[in-house]
């Protein structure tokens, strides 16, 4: 069997392979020995096709690796996006028999809840998170 078949072979395979597992690096083997199976269209040297193999697998690892760190950041920066509420202070005028209260904050008016161990009492508290869209607040000062 010709040389040039294997690359093919190989590369279905490890296409398959990564259909089953799921991770992106046997793609991108996968897409490195299709790409030896084009050199070998080209030439009958076995050490050229397995360079091409391994040049071709180098790129596609090291081209996914900083795409994916890039992407990292993003995700990032999203969390910092999505916690934009944290340390912002509200004020609580009252406190209904639940142990929650209604706070004005961003231009509409918002449930909040103490952390735990904080007693509801009117006066400056601090945001500190979120659950859903309720706030979750910590006790600053007295008004």
């Amino acid at each position: 069997m010709n040389l040039t078949y294997l690359w093919l072979i190989c590369a279905i395979s490890l296409a398959c392979a990564d259909l089953l597992l799921g991770t992106a690096y046997l793609l991108i083997l996968g897409i490195a020995a299709a790409l030896a199976f084009l050199v070998s269209l080209f030439t009958d040297s076995f050490t050229a096709q397995a360079w091409g193999f391994v040049l071709f697998s180098v790129i596609g690892v090291l081209f996914y690796s900083l795409r994916r760190k890039s992407s990292l950041k993003q995700t990032i920066n999203s969390e910092k996006l999505q916690n934009i509420n944290e340390g912002q202070l509200v004020e609580v005028h009252y406190w209904d028999k639940y142990g929650r209260t209604k706070v004005f904050y961003r231009g509409s008016h918002w449930e909040a809840v103490p952390l735990k161990g904080n007693l509801p009492t009117p006066g400056v508290w601090e945001i500190i998170g979120m659950t859903g869209n309720t706030l979750i607040i910590k006790f600053i000062n007295n008004k």
